[in-house]
Order: structure tokens, then C-alpha cells, then sequence
């Protein structure tokens, strides 16, 4: 097995780990595993380049994306204009999808 391999596997099991807590509605475990990744919760977890913020948008969660934003050191605030693989980035996500409230909270 090559070192490139243990990598991928590391990779894997981290977002199939975040993946199911997202869909469990694990909030605390999904921030558990957001501080231990070097992008934090703009660690791209889908094929689709959707990141662990994306996917709690999905999932409805605002109290979660909340606590995600307020956790995200300062020196990644220039990610959140990542776009994922259609284009869209966290903050059109949030105002396509059922929590307005939401955007009054994000301060970029």
C-alpha cells in the first residue's frame, strides 16, 4: 500500500464520518470533527465540491451553520466565497433555502 493511499483512506473515513453526523442531526459531533480538519467547516465533504457548511444549509440546520461560522478562524473568511460544483457559494445556499434568519446572522 502506498503513503498516498493511507491519506485517501484518512480522507475518506473523515468525510463519511462528518457525512453521517450531518444526517443524524450530530451537531455536536459534526463540530468535534470540524476543529480537527485543517479547513474546518470548509472542508469540501461531497463529490459535488459541497462543503461541511453547505451540507448543514442542506440539512436546515441554523443553529448548527451558526455555531460552524463562529468556530471558523478568521484566516478562513475568505473561503466562504468557495463555490461548490453548480456554482453556488454557502451564502446563496443559506438564501435559497429555508432559513432567512440565517443571513441575518453571517457576518462576512
Amino acid at each position: 500500500m502506498s503513503p498516498g493511499t493511507n491519506e485517501i483512506d484518512r480522507k475518506q473515513k473523515t468525510n463519511g464520518n462528518l457525512y453521517y453526523a450531518l444526517m443524524k442531526g450530530n451537531k455536536k459531533r459534526v463540530a468535534e470533527l470540524c476543529q480537527k480538519i485543517q479547513d474546518h467547516a470548509l472542508h469540501v465533504i461531497t463529490v459535488n465540491d459541497d462543503t461541511v457548511l453547505h451540507m448543514a444549509t442542506y440539512a436546515k440546520e441554523a443553529s448548527l451553520v451558526e455555531n460552524l461560522l463562529d468556530a471558523l478562524p478568521s484566516h478562513h473568511l475568505d473561503k466562504l466565497t468557495r463555490q461548490n460544483g453548480v456554482g453556488n457559494t454557502i451564502l446563496h445556499e443559506t438564501a435559497t433555502s429555508n432559513l432567512p434568519l440565517l443571513l441575518l446572522q453571517i457576518n462576512f
